[in-house]
């Protein structure tokens, strides 16, 4: 009997369709718990440890690097394990609330119409040429990473763009990549940025922001490649949506269909009240640039803000007290996985610091570096920081545990202090927004509403360029014995 070719086409599709399924990556649920559970054994095969704590710059508790001294193992029990994703999320609070104000913050925005009306004025504004505005705002966004080392603002900056991505035809990955490549280039070259290179800087006994020449190289090729590669894919997607990595996302169609307007549309013409909500929203806006620069505002003190900006612009549009409620309740469910992630991933280092193995790892990681090749210390170094890296995605936390190993390792092995910094800076900043155990990148993410697999499929070709730049610099540096 022979079997029609119809038929045999549809097996085929059938065929191919179930393998594809088979290699679909997991749920990060699924990723964030094999981690948490890999770090659980490791605390009964990896040996307790522990550095003493001392008082370090700024009123900042570091390590004393000669201090490390195997101590009782004290493996993580059922329990412990059961409480680690609870632990978890009550250590990440901080992230884990910010996420849930911002989110609600700018449903309420949305709600009033303000920012409907803003994308309507900058699409007209850049109909001939709409490029040209992903290169300004990355230009924009990384220097000001650069010199106030601030990469959470991403989470400000993707709800405020991604309505103007969407609207200028390209997709939200395109959003959550102007602002996270930028602050990422930004941040993990720091110019003059406190977080990483001041304090990096501090704790190797360097002059503070020294070998700033070095850095701004850096920060001009990594943000140069970080530029032209999400303009590349904002240009594919623009000209075949079907190339979108979002493109079986049916709340991306959701977002297609409200902010995209053809050119023949009227104009929208903004009420009285809506133009002195823009104004009060513009305000609040430069109320958080003040804190953050001068006052030394985070996340704590920007989600307060954010709550009181969206009932005091929700009242000024005109929006009932029951709007600007359901309007928070809307926002809060549209982030509501983000801001899980960011407590499950934080559960991989409860684990870890349970377990008292995480000063052993540092310790096991400053010896493998010290036994590499003098050429390739510096390359060693980086690439210890940037494991390191998933499991303490804070650059202030990774500095003060690593840096006082890395530092006087760096005079054994014949690498200059200033390049065991710029190993530590790029090392910590690359990794920032490609590991799930990074909250605010997660929370990001949550914002711009792309799943982490989807991510990484358009991160890691870029990752990877930015990995080699990093080394030819380190490189450089090694083979110039540079000092700054």
């Amino acid at each position: 009997m022979t079997i029609p070719t119809s038929q045999i086409d549809r097996q085929s599709i059938d065929s191919t369709q179930k393998r594809k399924k088979s290699f679909e990556m997991p749920h990060i649920y699924v990723i964030l718990f094999v981690f948490i559970a890999i770090a659980a054994l490791l605390t009964y095969i990896v040996p307790a440890g522990q550095y003493d704590r001392v008082p370090g710059p700024n009123g900042r508790t570091t390590i004393d690097p000669n201090s490390y001294q195997v101590v009782e193992s004290t493996p993580v029990s059922p329990v412990d394990f059961m409480l680690a994703i609870p632990k978890g999320l009550m250590d990440a609070g901080t992230v884990v609330f910010f996420t849930f104000m911002i989110g609600g913050m700018f449903m309420v925005l949305r709600r009033t119409g303000i920012i409907e009306i803003g994308v309507d004025k900058l699409t007209r504004r850049f109909a001939s040429n709409t490029i040209v505005i992903i290169p300004v705002l990355m230009t924009t966004f990384a220097v000001i990473a650069t010199l106030i080392g601030t990469q959470e603002l991403a989470l400000v900056y993707v709800p405020v763009i991604l309505p103007l991505m969407i609207a200028l035809r390209f997709d939200s990955i395109t959003a959550a990549g102007v602002a996270l490549v930028a602050t990422t280039a930004g941040f993990a070259t720091g110019i003059l940025n406190p977080i990483n290179t001041g304090l990096g800087q501090q704790l190797a006994d360097l002059p503070v922001y020294s070998g700033m020449l070095l850095r701004a190289g850096a920060f001009v090729l990594i943000l140069l490649v970080g530029i032209f590669y999400v303009t590349r894919y904002a240009l594919k997607v623009r000209s075949n949506p079907t190339l979108s990595l979002m493109g079986d996302d049916t709340k991306e169609q959701a977002k297609r269909d409200r902010y995209l307007n053809s050119p023949s549309e009227k104009s929208l013409v903004a009420t009285t009240r809506q133009k002195w909500a823009s104004l009060a929203t513009f305000g609040f806006f430069i109320l958080l640039v003040w804190g953050v620069m001068t006052r030394g505002w985070f996340m704590m003190e920007m989600a307060g803000l954010f709550v009181i900006m969206g009932i005091v612009v929700g009242l000024i549009a005109g929006l009932k007290t029951d709007d600007i409620s359901e309007g928070f309740n809307e926002g809060f469910r549209d982030v509501l996985v983000g801001a899980m992630i960011c407590g499950i991933a934080r559960a991989v280092a409860v684990v870890l610091e349970d377990g008292q193995v995480m000063d052993t790892l540092v310790y096991a990681l400053g010896n493998l570096v010290g036994g590499f090749p003098a050429i390739f210390s510096a390359i060693g170094m980086f690439f210890a920081q940037l494991g390191f890296n998933f499991v303490i995605p804070s650059g202030s936390g990774q500095a003060l545990v690593t840096m006082p190993i890395m530092a006087p390792l760096a005079d054994l092995v014949g690498v200059t202090r200033q390049t065991a910094v710029l190993a530590y800076q790029l090392g910590d900043g690359l990794g920032n927004i490609l590991y799930p155990t990074s909250g605010y990148f997660m929370a990001t993410l949550a914002l711009a509403g792309v799943s982490w697999n989807k991510w990484v499929k358009f991160f890691l070709p870029l990752f990877a360029v930015w990995i080699t730049i990093a080394m030819a610099f380190l490189i450089f540096a090694q083979a110039t014995q540079w000092v700054g």
